[in-house]
């Protein structure tokens, strides 16, 4: 979508819904900020989050608080739409997931991200 000249959304079709854009700002970081073996990259997690957010206007700053609790749902959720599709838990890259989830309680603890 443009607004203005400028690029202003990107609608993902295949995953459109509504919801907290937030969610998907911080589920982005996530996706920009591991490796193949789903290790988080803390300083490529916070340019992203810093990045977005001296662009992003639009958004309170008490939103970028709730990034890593909505890094982890998303996670969370991007494993449970696999599942859903059939994809097998057994999987390698489905446990490197799931390993990558339980590690986001520590390297992304809920508060402030500024």
């Amino acid at each position: 979508m443009v607004s203005d000249g400028r690029i202003s959304g990107v609608i993902d079709w295949n995953e459109a819904h509504v919801g907290p854009l937030i969610r998907e700002v911080a589920f982005a970081a996530w996706e920009f900020a591991h490796g193949d073996a789903m290790e988080l990259d803390r300083d490529r997690f916070a340019l992203f989050i810093d990045a977005y957010r001296s662009e992003a206007s639009h958004l309170p700053d008490w939103e970028f608080d709730l990034v890593h609790g909505a890094a982890r749902i998303g996670l969370r959720d991007n494993i449970r739409y696999a599942v859903r599709c059939g994809a097998s838990m057994e999987h390698d890259y489905q446990l490197r997931q799931l390993d990558a989830l339980e590690r986001l309680r520590c390297d992304l603890p809920d508060g402030p991200t500024a």
